[in-house]
């Protein structure tokens, strides 16, 4: 028996043929109706071979001849379907039709009269196998095209299509050699079994088996989207979706259109030759091609309407295959697949394509997501650097303009000071004393304001600078109140310390400078008759110092806004005058030390602010530079100067150099310096002054660092590196706050503008060598005038003396109780105690019993009152146009010191 006949063959083909008719009558796609074609062809021979074979019948020759002419081009036809989906050239198909017409028609011709000539079996042979196997070449062909199960699948149809050419040539030799052999007719037989179902697999193979093998396609793909993406941008993502949905579709003309229905399309990426590169699609337009794609997939080009060639363009293009998929934000996406060539598993491309699209679109998303926080993020950065940069340059232009205002504020405060002491012509002065106190009241008040400026814009430009040691919390209390006890007095407002802390490492005029801002705070807001607490306890590693006032109060919600700069809280007709950054200042003083600052108050029932400090030395702000030695015997640090000296004899023609080019400035320093027996010798800028210091050999040099020409910084170096200038002192004075600076140059001291007398004249003591030591004269001023207290301490001050000034008769007795005073000097009317009790109160002191009294007074004395004092004073002045001359006199008296007696 012939196993070509076997019934399985014949049922797999006839089954071939009906699968592949029904899918052409339900897609109408041309590429299905070749395949059906191609079985058609086949299934009559099979069916005719089942007949013979089930009924033991011959059917009529005609039908068997028209079976076999079918079934010879069976070749031709599958050559065709592999054109379909791969160039075939013309002349290829012209000779195939060509031999299978030629071959065909001879063996129709003989074949009436059997047995067939043996040129005719091989020539038809030889056609068949040779047609057959240019058919699997281009199978193959197409296969490199394609991956996964669709090249597969292409390559069992390019071995189907040889196999079922080899069962032919051996069912023919078998025929053609007539032989009884069962051998080849068996291996005709299963090569025909092998090819029905190289068939089945390739055109006939079930969907839910087909998706199962293309999942590790879609797999593999779907990672390589993600992998070769990474973290690149939204573009990178959709070119690779581009080359992967070819590689899948084995399409040449690949765009990805990204939209939304109503606001219209934009062309995300292409591949190949695609014309509409550089539009974008309006709403209609888009909705049109999503609509195109929900009917049809695939367009034939006699069917492509406008919307498909504004993509591909107006040249031929024989297919193209639209595919939607999802996106988010409710965006859509339309991939566009154009080829000259059909896909034979357009289904199984069209599934893996689509969900590869949405996964596309999520990781663009994704990416152009994070290239947006990227870019925000940026953009954060760059605003913070320019935040950063527009603080530093505020931060510097307040520093700057504090130190121009410095200048002049210098000759203000000097000039007003020396007027205030200065006596009149009749016992009257040609300026009213008012207006000298206006003058000099303002001037302190902005000069103020700007060191309290210049102290934040420090600490925001990173330059605060704390000089560590060790410092007496309660000495520094003290201080702070002696200080403010008289604006407190004039309020009425009750004052009273309760501290006993040990010391503590901080910066000693900065724990000051808290202390004070706090207390004058809880005066100014502290009603007549209140009163204002400092406590101080040592909690653990710290210490808490509380400042508590009866005031006003402050509302929870202003707790905060306290510490802001310029800003009062509270009623607006209650604020007192200030600028608002007393507070804030503070903050930044304590947090610049390591601590903090707390704050406890309600309306109406006062405030407590409490500054929490470290005992020991702690890190303090990141902003904040500390600097100087922390002794650890309790002592406090010596400063980068060195320890002062003690009091020295300022002998008469003592030559000091001032480098300085403001007018006013060197005019000061002459007041300050000439009565004190200094000759003062100015230069305007740095290449004089050096001359200068070359022929003069001065005692000492006052030096600003703004010079024309020249600066101080450069003077000051080459003042130090000359062998015969190096041990002249230098002092720079100046506005410019770089102390270190200064004193790693070289300077003997560094002091700040505007400078004062006393601080002056210490700084030439300490450093102008070959004095003669002496002691120090310490004079008490007790007066409640602030007009008096100034004078006296204008007077004496420029004679060298160490003024201390008492408000009352009570702060002057409490001020005297430590003695140490070559004079003190007191009025007699005072609204505490008189003048009177307050003589007798110093005389029953032990420490003070000895120590001379002069009476500065205004009111004329009868002698029942010069009785009263008689024994217990040196003398009695009368405040006047010649107070001065008295007071310098009565100095010369009963403390004599190096001094002149006229102030040189």
């Amino acid at each position: 028996m012939n196993l070509l006949e076997i019934p399985i063959a014949a049922a797999l083909f006839l089954l071939l043929f009906v699968g592949s008719l029904v899918g052409f009558i339900l897609t109408r796609n041309p590429l299905t109706g070749m395949v059906t074609l191609v079985f058609a062809v086949m299934a009559p021979i099979f069916i005719i071979r089942l007949l013979e074979f089930l009924f033991n019948i011959s059917l009529p020759l005609p039908l068997t001849a028209v079976a076999l002419g079918g079934f010879l081009a069976q070749p031709v036809l599958t050559l065709g379907l592999a054109g379909m989906v791969h160039q075939v050239p013309r002349l290829i198909l012209v000779l195939a039709v060509g031999g299978y017409v030629a071959t065909t028609g001879s063996v129709m011709l003989v074949l009436a009269s059997p047995p067939l000539p043996l040129w005719v079996i091989f020539a038809t042979l030889f056609n068949y196998g040779a047609t057959a196997l240019l058919a699997a070449f281009y199978f193959v062909r197409a296969a490199r095209r394609r991956i996964g199960s669709a090249r597969a699948r292409l390559l069992i149809a390019a071995g189907a299509t040889l196999m079922m050419a080899a069962a032919l040539v051996v069912a023919g030799a078998g025929a053609a050699a007539d032989t009884q052999s069962t051998v080849l007719p068996a291996v005709a037989g299963y090569a025909v079994l092998f090819a029905a179902l190289g068939f089945s697999v390739a055109f006939l193979f079930p969907s839910w088996l087909a998706r199962p093998w293309q999942a590790p396609t879609a797999f593999n793909l779907s990672r390589k989207l993600l992998e070769e993406s990474g973290e690149a941008d939204a573009s990178v993502t959709w070119h690779r979706f581009a080359q992967l949905a070819a590689t899948a579709s084995g399409a040449r003309h690949v765009a990805v259109l990204l939209g939304h229905p109503d606001r219209g399309a934009r062309l995300v990426a292409e591949l190949g030759d695609i014309s509409g590169a550089d539009r974008a699609w309006d709403g209609a337009a888009f909705r049109s091609l999503l609509a195109l794609s929900e009917r049809t997939h695939e367009v034939p080009s006699d069917r492509t309407g406008p919307e498909v060639a504004a993509v591909v363009g107006v040249r031929p293009v024989r297919f193209t295959t639209l595919l939607g998929f999802n996106a988010p934000h409710g965006e859509r996406g339309l991939l566009i697949l154009a080829d000259d060539r059909r896909s034979l598993f357009a289904r199984d491309d069209r599934e893996t394509v689509e969900t590869l699209g949405v996964q596309a679109a999520l990781l663009a998303d994704r990416a152009t997501s994070t290239g947006q926080h990227a870019a925000l993020a940026e953009r954060l950065a760059e605003t913070v650097d320019a935040l950063r940069a527009a603080s530093q340059a505020k931060s510097d232009f307040l520093a700057s303009m504090s130190h121009e205002l410095r200048t002049p504020l210098n000759a203000i405060l000097g000039f007003s000071d020396l007027m205030r002491g200065e006596p009149g012509s009749g016992g009257r002065r040609r300026v009213p004393d008012d207006w000298i106190d206006h003058i000099h009241v303002a001037g302190e008040h902005l000069l103020e304001l700007i060191n309290d400026v210049l102290d934040l814009a420090k600490v925001e430009a990173g330059r605060l600078e704390l000089r560590m040691e060790s410092v007496n919390p309660s000495t520094a209390v003290s201080e702070a109140l002696a200080g403010l006890r008289p604006l407190a007095l004039r309020k009425r407002v009750a004052l009273s310390a309760t501290v006993d802390l040990p010391p503590i490492v901080a910066d000693r005029g900065r724990l000051r400078q808290m202390l004070y801002n706090l207390l004058s705070n809880a005066i100014k807001f502290t009603p007549e008759g209140g009163e204002v607490r400092v406590e101080g306890v040592l909690d653990g590693p710290n210490i808490r110092l509380s400042v508590t006032d009866t005031g006003m109060g402050i509302a929870a919600d202003d707790h905060e806004r306290v510490f802001e700069e310029f800003t009062q809280v509270g009623d607006p007709e209650a604020r007192q005058i200030g600028t608002g950054l007393g507070l804030a200042l503070t903050r930044r003083l304590v947090e610049a030390h390591g601590g903090g600052i707390e704050l406890e108050s309600d309306l109406g029932a006062g405030s407590r602010f409490t500054v929490v400090l470290p005992v020991g030395l702690r890190e303090g702000a990141p902003d904040s530079q500390v600097t100087g030695h922390v002794p650890t015997d309790g002592q406090p640090a010596a400063t980068a100067t060195g320890p002062a000296l003690p009091e020295s004899e300022i002998p008469s023609g003592h030559e000091v150099l001032a480098i300085e080019d403001d007018s006013q400035a060197v005019a000061l320093l002459g007041v300050y310096l000439e009565p004190a027996g200094y000759t003062l010798r100015r230069e305007r800028d740095g290449v004089g002054g050096l001359a200068a210091a070359h022929e003069r050999r001065p005692v000492a040099i006052l030096l600003d660092v703004m010079l024309p020409g020249l600066d101080g910084w450069e003077v000051l170096r080459r003042l130090k590196a000359d062998p015969e200038l190096r041990t002249i002192p230098v002092l720079m004075i100046t506005v410019v706050e770089q102390r270190e600076v200064g004193l790693a140059l070289g300077a003997a001291d560094y002091l700040v503008k505007p400078v004062e007398r006393s601080a002056l004249l210490d700084a030439l003591r300490r450093h102008v060598p070959g004095l003669i030591a002496g002691p120090r004269r310490r004079v008490l001023a007790i007066d409640d005038e602030l007009s008096a207290r100034a004078f006296v301490k204008a007077t004496l001050e420029t004679l060298g003396c160490e003024v201390v000034l008492a408000g009352s008769g009570r702060e002057g007795i409490e001020a005297a109780s430590d003695g140490g005073f070559d004079l003190i000097i007191c009025d007699l009317v005072m609204p505490d105690l008189d003048g009177f009790q307050v003589v007798a109160a110093l005389k029953v002191a032990e420490a003070t019993r000895d120590t001379p009294i002069l009476i500065l007074t205004g009111q004329a004395l009868d002698d029942n009152d010069k009785n009263r004092l008689n024994g217990q004073i040196v003398g009695i002045s009368e405040k006047g146009e010649d107070a001065a001359t008295h007071l310098r006199s009565w100095l010369e008296r009963v403390a004599p010191g190096p001094v002149k007696s006229d102030g040189g």
